[in-house]
């Protein structure tokens, strides 16, 4: 007698209309309840959602299909503004496996937050928030630093909504670069004798709160 194989992907369709259909039911305390764990399967089913984006970019699926880019093809397959799927490729990129050249597979770009949304833990925006505190670093800080500043902030991200998580990241991003970008450089040369001010907001304050150790 052969074994009937269950697509997991129908099981999770089956699972939540199951969970719909049992909400006039619930009692407060179980609406609640499941209400939380709603969301932390959301998480995680966004968190499989951008490895299979990692996926396509990586099997170069979009070019085959005729898009050009995985963001085109997310747009168009998914329904997704150009941001929405912009946004896609690059959490994908800072959160599901890499592989190199020689076909090895490789950790995330961003280990920590991978495994928090992963698990559920961490929501897209915090995610978001950290993608891009984490593209804005130096190129001239260490990798321990680097590594340092992702896995503070994945550790504060379950505690912290996303705009709580930003200020974090800015004064994240003020520890690791106290002097801030160099200034651009000027087309025209400032008259002599002039005094040119420039502002340089990440200066601004002091750090608290913030320790390696």
């Amino acid at each position: 007698m052969t074994a009937t194989v269950t697509d997991p992907s129908q099981v999770m369709v089956d699972c939540l209309r199951q969970l719909r259909e049992s909400i006039p039911g619930l009692s407060d305390r179980e609406v609640t309840d499941r209400l939380q764990v709603v969301e932390s399967w959301s998480r995680q089913s966004h968190a499989l959602g951008l490895e299979l984006v990692a996926e396509v970019e990586a099997r170069n699926l979009a070019g085959q299909a005729g898009f050009g880019s995985t963001k085109r093809m997310l747009a168009g397959m998914l329904g997704l503004s150009q941001s929405e799927a912009r946004a896609r490729v690059a959490h994908s990129e800072a959160v599901a496996p890499r592989r190199a050249l020689t076909g090895e597979e490789l950790p995330p770009r961003c280990p920590a937050t991978a495994a928090g949304l992963a698990a559920g833990e961490i929501g897209p925006g915090q995610l978001r928030i950290i993608a891009e505190t984490m593209a804005a670093v130096p190129d001239s800080v260490s990798a321990a630093d680097r590594e340092w500043a992702e896995a503070h902030l994945a550790e504060w991200a379950p505690r912290l909504d996303p705009a709580a998580l930003g200020r974090l990241g800015a004064r994240v991003l003020a520890f690791l670069d106290p002097d801030g970008p160099e200034p651009a450089a000027e087309d025209t040369p400032a008259p002599s004798g002039a005094l040119r001010l420039r502002d340089r907001p990440q200066r601004r304050g002091r750090v608290r709160g913030i320790s390696r150790w």
